[in-house]
């Protein structure tokens, strides 16, 4: 993964109506929009809100990650039958902790992992494949902390070494 230029993380699913070639220019021109629509309004929180509303509709899930070097992320598939609550350090996003847990619909299973910049830019091949569904994500980085309540998982041996650990688990339905 190259340097994060715009500080967003996003992991979505190729279909994602969020994987549009330009998304990411016309969502800040909104924001621009609106923010001057409302008198001493600043743009970031309007740009925050619009990725906020589409996390909400699981077409995206998206992290502030502010880094200036390579980083490698590591992927972890959890069984779908244990019962595993994610800890608020992986769900932190924007500006606080979305809920308990972030999930992403993903129609075709191919699941793709960029800035936010490179929304719908052409990709030869998904990051992960996983069968279509609905699943909760999390993001696991050494400097988080790496603190819960939920004793049964040991989420620091998650961790990778060097950057970040994507974690998904399969919804039940």
């Amino acid at each position: 993964m190259r340097p994060t230029d715009a500080g967003y993380l996003a992991l979505y699913d190729v279909a994602s109506p969020a994987n549009v070639l330009g998304i990411f220019d016309r969502t800040m021109d909104d924001a621009k929009r609106d923010a001057s629509a409302h008198a001493d309004s600043l743009v970031l929180p309007w740009f925050n809100r619009s990725w906020h509303d589409r996390a909400r509709r699981g077409e995206l899930a998206v992290w502030v990650v502010l880094t200036y070097v390579t980083f490698q992320i590591r992927i972890v598939v959890l069984d779908p039958t244990e019962e595993v609550r994610f800890p608020p350090f992986m769900t932190h996003y924007l500006f606080g902790v979305m809920s308990n847990e972030m999930r992403i619909s993903c129609p075709t299973g191919k699941l793709s992992l960029d800035q936010l910049s490179d929304l719908g830019e052409p990709h030869t091949e998904a990051l992960a494949k996983v069968p279509a569904g609905t699943y909760r994500v999390g993001l696991i980085n050494l400097e988080c902390g790496l603190t819960s309540e939920d004793e049964q998982t040991d989420w620091a041996s998650l961790a990778a070494d060097t950057g970040f650990t994507l974690v998904i688990q399969s919804c039940k339905s």
